[in-house]
């Protein structure tokens, strides 16, 4: 009874999955960004509200002073109203590449990746839990590279409704989403010069702990460090911060030099040199962090 309950209950968020976005879709081509923006700006403000209501406050983790904020009541609600409006990208990843939404996303050093693509060189684009990250994959394909985003759970669980949707992104010949069960399919992926975009914060079965600074410590994944040694990929610090209502700045660091990729270190100078990188942003944004990784107190020499 339970199976078919959950059965019926996603088949009818597939349902008005569907309704939904071919309204915002048609929504989207006739009205300028910011008219769509202020259309919808009621429905997620009121969403927004009612889902911080009726949530209990979150429970912080233990992390650097730096990266600890903790928001008010109608802070909360304005980062679930943004929250909604970033996820809405997804609706029409193939509109990301038109001139009106060009305008809306900064990338700062695209020519290391332009230059693995132009030369079908693989590579590895490690992120972080931190601003609207779930949406940063999608800015990049709309730039021509074949990025996909590797998921940390099995394919079977992804919706009929999400696949329909990624079908219908730019580059169609290039995978949105890989899963855990597909690994196989994802290393065929980074072998045939493709751009594979990976958490290094998730929990995994390798792990390494490097600093975050001169009094913390943070433990992460070394699942796309080992990938890019093993295959000889450019490894390069992507991240994505929210400077407004539908804008956005993609950054995207100076790639790893190669003696750290052949370092048999189990890639802890390697993910030091990231995380070096990544740092000064989250530092930067701490509003926006939604890490998933363990910081410790860096112990007394």
């Amino acid at each position: 009874m339970r199976k078919w309950f959950t059965q019926i209950k996603f088949t009818l968020k597939d349902g008005l999955g569907f309704a939904g976005f071919w309204l915002v879709r048609a929504l989207e081509r006739v009205l300028p960004v910011a008219a769509l923006y202020w259309l919808l700006w009621p429905v997620f403000q009121i969403q927004g509200f009612l889902n911080i209501l009726f949530r209990r406050a979150p429970k912080y983790p233990l992390w650097p002073p730096a990266l600890t904020v903790v928001p008010g009541f109608w802070e909360r609600v304005r980062a679930k109203r943004e929250h909604y409006f970033h996820h809405l990208l997804r609706m029409f990843p193939d509109r990301l590449s038109s001139p009106k939404w060009q305008v809306r996303c900064q990338i700062h050093g695209l020519a290391p990746l332009a230059a693995a693509a132009a030369a079908k060189r693989p590579a590895i684009l490690t992120f972080m839990h931190a601003g609207p990250f779930f949406i940063m994959h999608h800015w990049l394909r709309a730039q021509g590279l074949p990025v996909a985003g590797f998921f940390g759970d099995l394919s079977r669980k992804r919706r009929r409704f999400f696949r329909f949707r990624d079908r219908l992104g730019p580059l169609p010949q290039v995978p949105v989403a890989l899963h855990l069960d597909e690994l196989r399919e994802t290393i065929q992926f980074v072998q045939g010069g493709g751009m594979l975009f990976i958490s290094a914060d998730t929990p995994s079965d390798r792990l390494v702990t490097v600093p975050f600074d001169a009094d913390w410590q943070v433990t992460l994944s070394t699942g796309g460090w080992r990938l890019a040694a093993r295959h000889g990929a450019v490894c390069v610090p992507v991240w994505i911060t929210a400077v407004g209502p539908w804008r956005y700045q993609v950054g995207i660091g100076e790639p790893a030099p190669a003696k750290l990729l052949a370092a048999a270190d189990g890639g802890a100078a390697g993910t030091a040199y990231l995380m070096a990188q990544l740092a000064p942003v989250l530092r930067a944004h701490p509003g926006q962090c939604g890490l998933k990784c363990a910081f410790q107190p860096r112990p007394s020499p």
